[in-house]
C-alpha cells in the first residue's frame, strides 16, 4: 500500500512538472484554440442544421436521425460535420501530450509552434489503419468540448423508455452494466494509445499492444495515481470557484449595497468564465497525468528544466 501510494505521488508530481513548465504557452493556446474550435463547429453546425432542414426536421434525435439517412446529401453533410468535430479534437489533444511532453524534456515550446507541431502530428495520424482511433475520439469529444457536447448534442441521447425498459429486464440490465464495465476496461487498457501514437508515430494497433504490455501488472498504481491526481484536480477548482464566489459575494455587499440582481448577474458571468476555464483545465491535467504515466512507465524521468538566459552585459 505505502509503495503504491509512493508511486501515486511521483506521477502526480510528474504531471504537475509537465504543466509548470509550458504553463503559459498551454493556455495562450488553449484560448485561441477554444475560440477557433468555437468558430469552426458553428459553421459545422450550420451544415447539420442544412441536412436537418432538407429533411424537414426541426430537432434531432435517435427517431428523426432514421429520416435524415435516407437523404445521400444529407448523410455526406453530416460525415463532414463529424469529421471537422473529431480532426479539431485530434488536434488540440495532440497539441496537450506534444506540450506536456515537451515540458517533460525540459524544453520550452510557443503557442504557435506547438500549433504547427499538432496539424502536422494530428494530419499523419490519419490513416486508414487508424480507423479504431475514432472510438478514442468518440469518448474524449465530452472530455476536450463540454460545451459543444452541451448544447449541439444534448437533444441526441438514449430515449428515458429504452432506458427504462432496460432497467425493468434483469437480463437486460446486467448486459448494460456489462458493456459499461468492458468499455471501461478497454479504456483502461488503451490509456497510453494517443501518447504512442503522436509522440512515436506508431499505429493505432501498435500503439495499443505497447499500451496493454506497459501497463500489464500495474493497473492498480495507474488507479491510484489517476484517483490521487484527479481528487488534487477537484479540490483545487473547488477552492478556486468558492473563492471567487466569495470574492464576488464581498464586492457585491460593499460596493453595491447587497443587490441581489447585481449578484445573480455577475455569479452567471462568472459561472460561465470559470466553467471555460475548468475545460481547458481538466482536458489539459488529464493529457498532463497520462503523459506522466507513460514517462514513468517507461522508466524515465523529467529533464531538468532549462537554465535561464544570461544576464544582459553592464552598459
Amino acid at each position: 500500500m505505502r509503495e503504491r501510494s509512493s508511486a501515486a505521488r511521483t506521477v502526480a508530481g510528474t504531471a504537475l512538472t509537465a504543466l509548470r513548465r509550458n504553463g503559459l504557452s498551454l493556455l495562450l493556446f488553449e484560448l485561441a484554440y477554444k475560440f477557433l474550435f468555437s468558430a469552426v463547429m458553428d459553421g459545422a453546425q450550420d451544415l447539420l442544421a442544412l441536412a436537418m432542414e432538407r429533411c424537414g426536421l426541426s430537432y434531432l434525435t435517435p427517431a428523426t436521425a432514421v429520416t435524415l439517412l435516407r437523404d445521400p446529401l444529407s448523410v455526406a453533410l453530416i460525415l463532414l460535420f463529424i469529421c471537422l468535430l473529431f480532426y479539431s479534437v485530434l488536434v488540440e489533444i495532440t497539441a496537450l501530450i506534444l506540450c506536456c511532453q515537451r515540458g517533460l524534456q525540459g524544453e520550452r515550446v510557443g503557442p504557435f509552434a506547438l500549433l504547427r507541431a499538432a496539424l502536422a502530428r494530428a494530419t499523419r495520424l490519419l490513416r486508414p489503419r487508424n480507423a479504431p482511433l475514432l472510438f478514442l475520439l468518440l469518448v474524449l469529444v465530452p472530455v476536450v468540448a463540454p460545451t459543444f457536447t452541451s448544447t449541439a448534442l444534448r437533444n441526441f441521447q438514449i430515449p428515458s423508455f429504452i432506458l427504462d425498459f432496460i432497467r425493468g429486464r434483469t437480463a437486460l440490465y446486467l448486459l448494460y452494466l456489462g458493456l459499461l464495465a468492458l468499455l471501461c476496461w478497454l479504456l483502461l487498457r488503451w490509456l497510453l494509445v494517443l501518447p504512442e501514437m503522436v509522440l512515436t508515430g506508431r499505429s493505432f494497433r501498435e500503439a495499443r499492444v505497447r499500451s496493454c504490455a506497459l501497463l500489464a501488472g500495474r493497473k492498480g498504481r495507474v488507479l491510484g495515481a489517476g484517483l490521487l491526481w484527479g481528487a488534487a484536480v477537484l479540490l483545487l477548482a473547488g477552492l478556486c470557484y468558492l473563492g471567487s464566489t466569495l470574492v464576488l459575494l464581498g464586492d457585491v455587499k460593499l460596493l453595491h449595497q447587497g443587490s441581489l440582481s447585481t449578484f445573480w448577474y455577475q455569479f452567471l458571468r462568472l459561472d460561465a468564465s470559470l466553467r471555460t476555464l475548468f475545460a481547458i483545465g481538466g482536458a489539459a491535467c488529464s493529457s498532463a497525468l497520462v503523459t506522466a504515466l507513460r514517462t514513468r512507465l517507461l522508466g524515465e524521468v523529467p529533464a531538468p528544466p532549462p537554465p535561464p538566459p544570461p544576464p544582459l552585459p553592464p552598459m
